[in-house]
């Protein structure tokens, strides 16, 4: 028994070094509201971090989801 991993992130970079990283073994993908949204409702466990500057947070957070 295995994990399905998904790891999302808004640095493009990551994205093919995670796939070189874990050779192919977790899903990775651009983070966006909806990509995450979509992720997240299909998890049964999930665990986020974020490391954001305060006007990028501004900028995704909205009053009702923050």
């Amino acid at each position: 028994m295995g994990a399905e991993v998904t790891v999302l992130t808004v640095q493009f970079p990551q994205l093919g070094e995670l796939d070189d990283l874990f050779e192919g073994r977790v899903r990775t993908g651009f983070s966006t509201i909806e990509s995450v949204e979509e992720v997240v409702f299909a998890l049964n466990v999930v665990i986020g971090t974020s490391c954001l500057s305060r006007r990028e947070r501004a900028e995704i957070c909205q009053p009702r989801a923050c």
